[in-house]
């Protein structure tokens, strides 16, 4: 049972590794062995590593930055029209693509419609508030419950950042009405 062994290439200090190729007769089966990757290459690979780590680091700071604060203003500004029934001051807070289904006459008087018979805004309670950052641009979700003397309104607020321009606007606004009953 003899072992044959020869190395592949000439040992050499600055190669990336060092094959060797080994015969062993009784098992008719050849097996290739890597030894350690010498010092000079594994600095190489380690300063790449730290390279695109870096890389990766530094991209992230071209990204937009959060418009937060942008967001909850336009919010605000919202709620006001709404506490003063200021329908005209609240359309241009809306994005374009909004009034794709509808006119903003018609949104007006779904507004009205919605909140005749509620009496006077009393408070604006928030329920829940979501960034979603996608490939496209920001989303900002905001969930509110608004209190008025004779009801309540659940509304979700969904506020849209394109990554093409700052531009923060309302694309999307539910409200679901809630009326107290008389005894």
């Amino acid at each position: 049972m003899a072992t044959l062994q020869a190395p592949m290439a000439a040992p050499d200090p600055y190669s990336a590794t060092q094959c060797m190729l080994a015969y062993t007769s009784h098992t008719s089966k050849i097996r290739i062995t890597m030894q350690k990757i010498n010092p000079p290459m594994k600095y190489f690979f380690n300063s790449l590593a730290i390279y695109i780590a870096i890389s990766i680091l530094f991209t992230g700071c071209l990204t937009q930055a959060s418009q937060t604060e942008q967001a909850h203003s336009l919010v605000e500004q919202a709620h006001q029209a709404f506490e003063a029934r200021q329908w005209d001051s609240l359309t241009p807070l809306y994005a374009p693509t909004f009034f794709q289904d509808k006119s903003p006459e018609d949104w007006k008087i779904t507004l009205e419609n919605t909140t005749a018979g509620l009496g006077k805004l009393t408070g604006v309670q928030p329920t829940f508030e979501q960034k979603d950052p996608r490939f496209g641009g920001d989303f900002y979700l905001y969930g509110f419950l608004l209190q008025y003397e004779n009801g309540s309104i659940s509304e979700t607020l969904t506020v849209y950042s394109s990554i093409d321009d700052d531009v923060l606007k309302i694309s999307g606004h539910i409200l679901k009405t809630r009326r107290n009953t008389k005894s």
